[in-house]
């Protein structure tokens, strides 16, 4: 398996897997209108665009899919200021947010996730990263449990409320020291 760094000629291939995933993970839990309202205003092809200009953005692909073209999985990494405190200078920070973590339900359970995440981990590492922070729908259970294995912490009392067409959101906040 390799890792690709996204460029804008991927740009519809990660968008197109993003929202395939989202929607299979979500589609119990929110009525179909509402899922594409979010998908409208969270997922438009300026926004992955822009985010492939200024973010690290990684697709998982078999060895032969050196382009790309029908990747595993995919993941941004953004550098941040600590959440929750003040952040004038970001270029000082080495807090990093991992996000858009998502894999291909077919590829789930097989141990591609895990070997994605050591690669974030490492990449992470590479670019200065010493925190790690991630959020997490309350009751997406499987991806809590994921990233507690990968060391996550979650943060106590935390917690992001967005609301999805008519439904809130609750996302818990997870954290992770690199060494």
């Amino acid at each position: 398996m390799i890792f690709v760094k996204a460029t804008l000629e991927q740009v519809d291939t990660f968008r197109s897997l993003a929202i395939e995933t989202f929607i299979e993970t979500w589609r119990h839990a929110y009525t179909a209108s509402d899922l594409e309202q979010h998908i409208a205003t969270q997922y438009t092809l300026a926004q992955f665009v822009e985010q492939l200009q200024t973010e690290q953005v990684y697709l998982f692909c078999d060895d032969n899919d050196t382009k790309a073209t029908v990747p595993f999985g995919c993941c941004q990494l953004k550098q941040i200021g600590v959440p929750g405190e003040q952040n004038d200078d970001i270029q000082d920070y080495t807090c990093w947010k991992l996000y858009r973590f998502y894999m291909r339900a077919n590829c789930q359970g097989k141990g591609i996730g895990g070997e994605f995440m050591r690669f974030a981990e490492v990449k992470l590492r590479e670019l200065g990263a010493r925190t790690v922070w991630l959020t997490v729908k309350n009751t997406n259970e499987k991806a809590q449990v994921f990233y507690t294995r990968f060391g996550f912490v979650r943060k106590p009392n935390t917690a992001v409320i967005k609301n999805i067409g008519s439904y809130p959101s609750e996302e818990f906040l997870f954290k992770k020291d690199l060494k």
